[in-house]
């Protein structure tokens, strides 16, 4: 069994954070958050995930990888989710995947490929 979160920010005003549970081929879902409305709903994006992960009372310790869809979509939306996912992924520990989304298709894992490790800085505050 392996627990992952999905984070789909493509669409610029819907955000959906799912986690799910993969056993072999066979996948399932948890629970999944849906953010609706337009401007600043990505700054609520580390929320949704929090939310999807408290109603299946798992904590995000437990998450084996993320997946994330890569696009297409607007700049910034695409961006934000992206961002939300390296970042968690690096500081867990744990794989990062982008996901195809197509119509009617379950989601088809393919390999990011990254240039070097997240560049993340401390406030200097």
């Amino acid at each position: 069994m392996s627990i992952f979160l999905t984070i789909d920010s493509c669409d610029p005003e819907r955000v959906v954070c799912s986690v799910r549970d993969r056993t072999g081929k066979k996948e399932r879902t948890f629970a999944q958050v849906t953010g609706r409305g337009k401007r600043g709903m990505r700054s609520n994006l580390l929320l949704f995930v929090q939310r999807a992960l408290q109603r299946t009372k798992k904590n995000v310790r437990d998450l084996d990888s993320i997946s994330v869809v890569p696009g297409p979509g607007p700049f910034t939306s695409v961006r934000t989710g992206v961002v939300v996912a390296n970042a968690l992924a690096w500081a867990l520990g744990v794989s990062v995947h982008g996901i195809k989304k197509k119509r009617g298709a379950r989601f088809h894992p393919v390999m990011p490929v990254y240039g070097g490790e997240p560049n993340i800085t401390a406030s200097s505050k």
